[in-house]
């Protein structure tokens, strides 16, 4: 954790990482409290407990994808180049060993079924990735007719291809999977 945050931004960081790399059920919050360097006091200053501070974590995701998807976009002029750099930056996390696939995926894949409010956000998270991911593919192919449903549907199409590729990445550790997934979104252009 970074020494210049302060508390609240230390526990939320720590919560994210103990969170995608242990699931939620599976993170303790005595964990996240040692990772943040606070104590429950302090937590319960900030966050009525774990399932809150799970709430401030899945908008940190949310964001946090989204804008960097949008940030790449920005670099890019075609659809292709997108998709290459994307591609590109998903091998670089690969190669570094600090890939652990889609954070969402990882993140609601631990949270409990009795969790009504993680889950409903979660699901509102990714229709807001579908919805993103899906107006970025439109300002590359140009399509002017396109309803909002199809922008979605567009979406939901490419985060599909990109949780298929991380988890098949995940099973295999095989590199052909990220060709794959640029040829696949690549096609759908």
């Amino acid at each position: 954790m970074n020494e210049k945050e302060g508390p609240r931004e230390r526990l939320v960081a720590a919560a994210k990482k103990q969170f995608i790399e242990r699931g939620f059920e599976s993170a303790s919050t005595n964990d996240i409290l040692e990772l943040a360097r606070s104590h429950k006091g302090s937590m319960y200053r900030y966050f009525s407990g774990k399932e809150e501070l799970g709430v401030t974590v899945l908008e940190s995701i949310s964001s946090e994808f989204l804008d960097g998807l949008r940030q790449l976009a920005a670099k890019t002029g075609t659809w292709e180049e997108f998709v290459n750099r994307w591609i590109r930056l998903l091998m670089k996390q690969v190669n570094s060993g600090k890939f652990r696939g889609c954070p969402l995926s990882r993140f609601i894949n631990g949270v409990p079924s009795n969790s009504a409010i993680l889950k409903k956000i979660g699901k509102e998270t990714y229709e807001t990735w579908a919805i993103g991911i899906g107006k970025i593919r439109l300002d590359f192919t140009h399509e002017t007719n396109a309803s909002s449903a199809q922008i979605k549907e567009s979406g939901h199409r490419i985060l599909r291809f990109y949780e298929g590729g991380a988890q098949s990445y995940l099973i295999t550790e095989d590199n052909t999977v990220w060709i794959s997934l640029k040829n696949d979104l690549l096609q759908f252009a």
